[in-house]
């Protein structure tokens, strides 16, 4: 677990209330994130806006990218942050930020979103990520992607959302795709499933990361 995903779980475990346990992936602690040196990194978001997440799912998402980009203002860290939220189409909301020593810009954007409602086109996403990534590259980034879903698709969805992933390490140089499960019935086996096309098999659980879950209703 290198530090930018530990800035990830770092936001994650401060700020939220959790329906589940906050993991905390390889035993790496919010104390070693804000005592450590942050590469230089570009992270996406990809933001679930279909008719399955509801405003407060939106607004917990919302609310940990803003938490993310204040924390890598805390620690010093050279890191740009960009967002896509998708449904049926994608929407780029925001090309990669630098965010370092002022959020401001950066949650401004988050704070304008508004929810696209529609279907879950993940692969679309992932897709749309690879060509902001693009734009970068010539900067040496190490590019992560984070997804924050209740990942609930079918099973074509899901193959084609990995197989996309698989794609993107192999042509874009991913570093790493990490799932953040927020609603209710979260199906964490099946965004397990997309992440590992871009996870050591033997690691993939570490990349998944409950926000908020709730259970299904009852009826």
């Amino acid at each position: 677990m290198v530090p930018v995903e530990a800035l990830l779980c770092c936001a994650n475990a401060k700020g939220l209330v959790h329906k589940s346990p906050v993991l905390e992936p390889d035993g790496l602690t919010c104390t070693d994130v804000l005592s450590s040196t942050l590469d230089h990194t570009c992270c996406i978001f990809l933001v679930d806006g279909s008719g399955s997440v509801t405003e407060d799912d939106f607004t917990c998402m919302t609310s940990f990218m803003i938490q993310v980009a204040e924390y890598a203002v805390e620690v010093g860290a050279t890191t740009h942050l960009g967002i896509i939220q998708f449904s049926n189409e994608v929407h780029v909301e925001s090309a990669p930020l630098l965010v370092d020593k002022d959020a401001s810009q950066f949650t401004d954007i988050v704070h304008s979103m508004r929810r696209m409602n529609g279907g879950t086109n993940i692969a679309l996403a992932v897709q749309k990520a690879g060509q902001l990534f693009r734009n970068i590259r010539s900067s040496n980034f190490r590019q992560v992607i984070a997804l924050l879903t209740d990942g609930r698709i079918d099973s074509y969805q899901v193959r084609e959302a990995r197989d996309m992933v698989s794609r993107l390490v192999d042509e874009e140089h991913v570093a790493a795709v990490h799932a953040f499960g927020v609603g209710r019935g979260v199906d964490k086996q099946e965004l397990i499933r997309i992440i590992s096309g871009a996870c050591p098999e033997h690691a993939v659980n570490n990349y998944y990361l409950p926000l908020l879950v709730l259970d299904d209703a009852p009826w």
